[in-house]
């Protein structure tokens, strides 16, 4: 989020702001909803809360691994923006 508005400010490229804030913000919510399906996938496993418990453990068996993928999706894309950033100020 920082980078988007730094390099928006810098270019003056102000239109581009809210594409940047959605997606900050639904990375943070796409991950923040996997830990809780996880969470709660574990929690039935533990004590019965009305729901089914296949849907339960699927989503416990699915969301470690997006997660993971996740992380590595951004892993790539910091050094992404880390190369691309590096090209512009390193001349």
């Amino acid at each position: 989020m920082g980078w988007g508005l730094a390099a928006s400010w810098r270019d003056h490229r102000y239109a581009r702001l809210p594409l940047i804030y959605l997606l900050a913000v639904g990375i943070h919510g796409l991950w923040n909803g996997l830990t809780l399906f996880f969470l709660a996938a574990e929690f039935s496993e533990l004590q019965t809360i009305g729901f089914s418990d296949t849907v339960w453990n699927v989503l416990g068996n699915i969301t470690p691994v997006l997660l993971v993928l996740l992380a590595i999706g951004a892993f790539f894309g910091l050094l992404w923006m880390n190369k691309k950033l590096g090209k512009r100020y390193v001349q």
